[in-house]
This record gives structure tokens, C-alpha cells and sequence, in this order.
């Protein structure tokens, strides 16, 4: 029956291209519509269509790359050329990451955002590296943060990270800074106090 198809124009003046299945009955594949609508099918049910605003898909769109190769998308706002507005979707075999990739440069692709087979996230700037999760929460690269308007709020407790220099939360209600791996200042309700000492007696709360 598979080998059995036909062209077929319906008295409403579609045009269909079908096929005969086992069950003797007719299955759409590509449906023409006089308004200029092309719908393709899968299994008689329509899948994707033209429509005046370009294409419409339903369901599960997949994009799939050659064996050893990235599965590509790439999109442009319009017809003009400008590198600006070029932008490219892939799933990259080689790292077996996620990225989403700008060519505003005009030079290269620079990626913007990455996802990686850890089930991490990575944000750049201009093709570098910035902002990351890990296990431990997040991870910021380079000489500065910047903060406007808002406010960075510490929740849970956390033993003294081994790194050269930090800002954690050792105890509720308390901040500390750690130095060379070890705590040499924190502030907490009582005021300010020295290495790793807790005593309201011995905390500085005023001039």
C-alpha cells in the first residue's frame, strides 16, 4: 500500500499530495491551500504550515547535525545585513555544550550565554567568560562587580572557603572576611570583631 499515492484536488480547491496506508484509507502529506498556505503532515495530522507572517510549527521542533557535527540555528531580523541582528543557536558536538552566540562583531561568532553537559551556565561578554553556577552556588571572573541599587543577601552558614581572599556567612547574622585562608574580620549584631572571635565584650560598636 506504501507504494500508492496520488495528487489529488478536493471540491473545497486544496490540492493534496497523499498516500494509501494498510487500512485502505487516504493519509495528507503536503496540503495546498488556494490562499497560498502550504501545510506538511506527519501521520494525517498537520505538523507545520506557511502562514502570512512566514512558517508555524507545532509540537517538537528538532534540528540534528551529521554525524561529528553541531546542530545549528541561526537567526536574522531582516533582509539588511547588519551584523548586529545575527545570531546563532547550536548544540556543539565537540564540548557537548549549549550556546547562544553573537556576530555584532562583524569579525566572529562571540558566545553570549553557554549551558554545558555539567548542567551549568556560563554568561560572557564579548566572547569571555563572567558569570558561572558550580556546585557551590556561583562563580564571577574578573576585577569587578558591579551592584546598582541592590542589595547582596548571604542565606546559610559556611565553614571558611579555601580561596585567598573572600566574603562569606560563617554564623547567622554574621559577615566575614577571609584572608590567605584564614577569617581575620567579621561584623555581626555586636558590632566589629577580630579573627575568628564572637564576644560581645570584645566588639568595636563605636567610635
Amino acid at each position: 500500500y506504501t507504494d500508492i499515492c496520488r495528487i489529488h484536488q478536493s471540491t473545497n480547491g486544496n490540492l493534496y499530495i497523499q498516500h494509501n496506508t494498510a487500512s485502505s484509507t487516504w493519509e495528507t502529506s503536503i496540503q495546498a491551500i488556494p490562499n497560498g498556505a502550504v501545510q506538511l503532515y506527519y501521520d494525517n495530522a498537520s505538523k507545520a504550515n506557511t502562514y502570512s507572517g512566514g512558517f508555524y510549527m507545532q509540537d517538537i521542533a528538532k534540528v540534528q547535525g551529521v554525524a561529528g557535527g553541531d546542530a545549528t540555528l541561526l537567526l536574522y531580523a531582516d533582509a539588511a545585513g547588519q551584523n548586529a541582528d545575527h545570531w546563532k543557536v547550536a548544540s556543539e558536538h565537540v564540548g557537548n555544550g549549549f550556546t547562544i552566540s553573537s556576530y555584532a562583531g562583524g569579525a566572529s561568532w562571540e558566545t553570549v550565554f553557554k549551558g554545558t553537559d555539567a548542567r551549568t551556565a556560563e554568561l560572557h561578554y564579548q566572547g569571555s567568560k563572567k558569570f558561572e553556577t558550580n556546585s557551590g552556588g556561583v562563580e564571577v571572573t574578573g576585577g569587578t562587580l558591579n551592584m546598582d541599587s541592590a542589595a547582596m543577601q548571604f542565606s546559610g552558614n559556611l565553614a571558611l572557603p579555601n580561596v585567598g581572599a573572600c566574603l562569606f556567612r560563617p554564623a547567622a547574622d554574621t559577615v566575614a572576611f577571609g584572608i590567605n585562608n584564614g577569617q581575620r574580620v567579621s561584623v555581626n549584631q555586636y558590632g566589629l570583631l577580630f579573627g575568628t572571635d564572637t564576644a560581645a565584650a570584645n566588639a568595636l560598636d563605636d567610635y
